[in-house]
C-alpha cells in the first residue's frame, strides 16, 4: 500500500476556513454524524470539528517524514491532531512539533516546508489522481483498476477482492 498526498481543496486560505462557511449546515450536520458514527464502530472519536485548514503545509511535513522513513507513523500523528486534537494541521508550529515527538528534525521540517521542497511530488500526486478521475479521500486503488472511495466498510474491499479471484 502507497500512500500520496492530495490536496482535495487547494483555495482553502492558509488560515483555514470555517466548517459552517464551506458546507451547508444539513449537509454538515450528515457528514459530521457519518464520521462519527464510522468512527464509534472502531473506537475512534472525533473532535468537534469547526475548521477545515489549508492542508498544503501537511502534505509537504508528511512528504518530509516520507523521506525519513517516519510517513506512517507522522501520518498517525497528522490525523490524531486534527481530527481527535482539533489542530491546525497548516500551522507550520503544530506540524514540526509532531515530527518532533518522533524524532524528525524540527527545524529541518519547518524549512523544507517552507521551501517547498515536495511539492513537484505532490504535483505529481495530483496530476496521477486527476487523471484517475479521483477527486476525494480516502481512495484505495486496486490493481490499476478498482476503486474504493471514501471510508467503506470492510466488506466493500472483500466484494472487489472476490472480483479480482
Amino acid at each position: 500500500m502507497e500512500w500520496l498526498g492530495l490536496e482535495i481543496h487547494p483555495e482553502t486560505p492558509s488560515s483555514g476556513v470555517s466548517l459552517n462557511e464551506k458546507f451547508s449546515k444539513s449537509n454538515l450536520d450528515s457528514m459530521l454524524k457519518n464520521l462519527n458514527h464510522s468512527g464509534s464502530l472502531y473506537g475512534i472519536n472525533f473532535g468537534k470539528l469547526e475548521r477545515m485548514p489549508n492542508s498544503h503545509n501537511a502534505l509537504e511535513a508528511a512528504e518530509f517524514a516520507r523521506s525519513h522513513e517516519k510517513l506512517k507513523e507522522y501520518h498517525s500523528s497528522l490525523m490524531d491532531a486534527y481530527f481527535r486534537d482539533l489542530k491546525d494541521i497548516g500551522d507550520l508550529d503544530v506540524l514540526s512539533d509532531l515530527g518532533k515527538n518522533l524524532g524528525l528534525n524540527k527545524e529541518e521540517l519547518i524549512d523544507a516546508v517552507k521551501n517547498r521542497n515536495y511539492e513537484t511530488i505532490l504535483n505529481n500526486s495530483a496530476n496521477d489522481a486527476h487523471s484517475m478521475d479521483i477527486n476525494s479521500t480516502p481512495t484505495f486503488i486496486i490493481n490499476d483498476k478498482y476503486s474504493v472511495v471514501g471510508a467503506q466498510p470492510i466488506e466493500e474491499f472483500r466484494k472487489i477482492l472476490d472480483k479480482i479471484k
